[in-house]
């Protein structure tokens, strides 16, 4: 029996209306096995998506999984390990005016080919995409920021990008839990480092 192909854009666009708190953590590698600092980043992650109140975005920009890691890792597995993330994203997902987007990248690939890897995600109430768009209010009309996984503008991810072919981007994601309020505009996002 073969597999159904994913169709998973390669970006979707988000509008983002005042009043809304857009989210965004990289590289949170949950595997398998829970360790200190994969225990750590669960309970604060988990706990500003508790917090969130009122309309909001929450984007998983890459690496959410380490599936490179262990015997045979897959997704499931590494929310068995970290139950509470997994419950926080649902509970976050199924509140009104709410948008969840899980990224795919190097350590967590395979949710952009293999359907039952992205079926974990997805039963977490996120879409996938590969970028997403946010479209925010500002001070002259829209502003655009387009959110990629960060290791994408190193200089050695950048210039096998360049070699393959695809665009220079200038994006600046880093391993950071972003906070931005619409009411401020794209330019002030304020940011609190967890890691």
């Amino acid at each position: 029996m073969t597999t159904p192909a994913l169709h998973i854009p390669d970006a979707v666009t988000i509008e983002v209306r005042p009043g809304t708190t857009v989210l965004i953590t990289s590289d949170l590698h949950f595997a398998v096995v829970r360790t200190d600092a994969s225990a750590w980043a669960e309970v604060e992650v988990a706990r500003v998506l508790e917090d969130a109140t009122g309309p909001a975005v929450y984007i998983m920009a890459g690496d959410v999984f380490e599936l490179w890691a262990g015997t045979e890792p897959t997704a499931e597995s590494a929310m068995a390990s970290h139950p509470r993330f997994e419950a926080a994203v649902k509970e976050f997902a199924s509140q009104p005016d709410r948008h969840v987007l899980c990224l795919p990248r190097n350590h967590d690939g395979s949710l952009g080919w293999d359907a039952a890897a992205a079926r974990v995600p997805e039963s977490m109430g996120a879409r996938m995409a590969f970028a997403v768009d946010l479209v925010l209010p500002g001070p002259n009309g829209p502003e655009r920021v387009h959110v990629e996984h960060g290791h994408l503008h190193t200089a050695v991810h950048g210039a096998r990008r360049r070699r393959r072919g695809f665009p220079e981007r200038d994006g600046r994601n880093r391993a950071v839990l972003c906070r931005a309020s619409a009411e401020q505009g794209a330019g002030d996002a304020r940011r609190r480092r967890i890691g």
